[in-house]
């Protein structure tokens, strides 16, 4: 069961924007891969029925139930296009064990395997609380929210944790760079976007660390439909990391039916990512055997993802969108189909 509501109003209070967000996500097989990236190794034929080496269809997830409240205010600055973000943001985390989907399933996940090394510790491995406190700029120019064709969208935020309002205490910092710029009169679009997302203090909680924040709705990640497309969800799990995602749209078919607009666009991405500050793995209480077949340690290497998309607008206010990611390093994942209703930035 996933309950998610979302107003965003420029109403509500006067000269600013307003986002109000409670989320209630249930995942009962969430992804979980261990973390920074391909230091730690997939395989899959460990959750391939057909292979000899098969653990459990849920070797790689853990099932967590999720709870977001939050209210942001963005306050317009001297009437320009710049705005003021400050907000708070409540997060209760409850993790436990995959749901199995078949009825012979006896091989621990690999979640399991990191509370029993203490990679994930005992005051960590049932989740928690945390509180969040935001502070930052942004800047918006786009010339329309939903399908936009020029302009750039900027921010720089800063995130709070502190350790007396919940279970785990850190600083991070996000500064995201978004634009969009057309030619032949928008018929053919260019847009891109880049985001750094760095632990500045503190320790992140496991369940926390595969975040990628946003000021308008945050995400898992890095890995899936909405910032590294091709790639396994949380893949990419770290205390720092950097990703772009690069994107040419060519607008090929305009109809108008019973008064509604219509038009269709095909699409070609390129997207990557890095992993700038690793997140801390004690690896002492694992086995030299099983370090050999769930670590790679090494220097961290960008990793790259690409693919085709499409997309069908409906009045410039809604989007539906198709796109199929393809990987270049089978530790990320095969690929993925992904279907949405918006644009990814």
């Amino acid at each position: 069961m996933n309950l998610q509501t979302v107003l965003e109003s420029e109403s509500l209070i006067n000269k600013a924007k307003v986002i109000v967000e409670a989320s209630y996500l249930v995942d009962r097989n969430l992804d979980f891969f261990g973390f920074n990236g391909t230091n730690t190794t997939y395989n899959s034929a460990f959750e391939n029925p057909g292979s000899g080496d098969y653990k459990s269809r849920v070797f790689y997830a853990h099932q967590r139930k999720y709870l977001r409240l939050r209210f942001d205010v963005q306050t317009d600055l001297s009437g320009s296009k710049l705005r003021l973000l400050t907000g708070y943001t409540f997060n209760h985390y409850y993790v436990s064990l995959p749901k199995p989907r078949e009825p012979d399933y006896n091989e621990p996940a690999l979640y399991e395997k990191y509370i029993d090394w203490n990679i994930i510790t005992p005051d960590e491995k049932s989740g928690g609380n945390i509180s969040l406190i935001s502070l930052g700029l942004v800047y918006d120019s786009r010339n329309d929210p939903t399908y936009c064709t020029k302009g750039k969208w900027i921010e720089t935020i800063f995130l709070y944790s502190p350790s007396f309002l919940g279970d785990a205490g850190f600083t991070k910092f996000i500064a995201t760079y978004r634009q969009h710029f057309s030619v032949l009169n928008d018929k053919i679009t260019f847009s891109f976007r880049v985001s750094g997302q760095q632990k500045l203090s503190g320790e992140i909680p496991f369940y926390f660390v595969p975040t990628y924040y946003d000021s308008r709705l945050s995400y898992d990640g890095v890995g899936g439909a909405f910032n590294f497309r091709g790639a396994k969800r949380n893949r990419i799990a770290a205390d720092g990391f950097i990703t772009g995602n690069f994107e040419i749209k060519a607008r090929f078919f305009d109809i108008t039916l019973l008064k509604q607009d219509f038009y269709l666009s095909i699409s070609g991405f390129y997207d990557n990512a890095y992993v700038t500050k690793e997140y801390k793995v004690n690896v002492d209480y694992v086995p030299a055997d099983e370090q050999q077949i769930f670590f790679n340690p090494g220097k961290q290497k960008l990793h790259h993802t690409f693919g085709p998309g499409f997309y069908v607008v409906f009045n410039r206010n809604n989007v539906a969108t198709v796109h199929y990611g393809f990987s270049t390093n089978k530790q990320l994942g095969p690929g993925g189909l992904y279907v949405g209703s918006s644009l990814l930035f």
